[in-house]
């Protein structure tokens, strides 16, 4: 949550955490004085009711992230397309090394690009690749 403070260049580039991570930091930092699981996930879903500049997101999957409030589901879209493109294909693996998230993060983002239509898979035996949908990105 204080990642952009502290100057933690893997969550300054994405502007979000996974709640795992998010609850590993925190008690990290608190020492002996931990919070629980529960007390967090009621925090995070405060966030947004409390004018503060994080909000919890569920993906459909229900994997819960907080991100910067002003993050919109266009410009994480936008930019993980942008990020597949540059390197004509990605793995959920690839792309959180190169955005500095966690894999169930990459992961679902890139699911969600594919929902709308902006990048297609490749299951195969090497894994779940992910390139853009020329058939929508060229006629564009």
């Amino acid at each position: 949550l204080t990642a952009r403070t502290r100057g933690d260049r893997a969550h300054e580039s994405s502007g979000c955490i996974d709640l795992a991570s998010a609850y590993c930091r925190i008690n990290r930092a608190r020492g002996v004085e931990l919070i629980s699981p529960e007390d967090l996930l009621y925090a995070a879903k405060m966030m947004e009711r409390l004018k503060l500049p994080l909000r919890l997101k569920r993906f459909e999957s229900g994997v819960m992230i907080i991100e910067l409030a002003s993050e919109s589901d266009e410009s994480t879209t936008r930019s993980t397309l942008q990020c597949v493109e540059s390197n004509q294909c990605l793995s959920a693996g690839a792309l959180a090394r190169l955005a500095g998230i966690a894999p169930i993060l990459a992961r679902e983002r890139l699911l969600q690009a594919e929902e709308r239509g902006l990048l297609c898979r490749d299951d195969t035996d090497g894994g779940l690749l992910f390139y853009p949908n020329l058939f929508q990105t060229r006629a564009a």
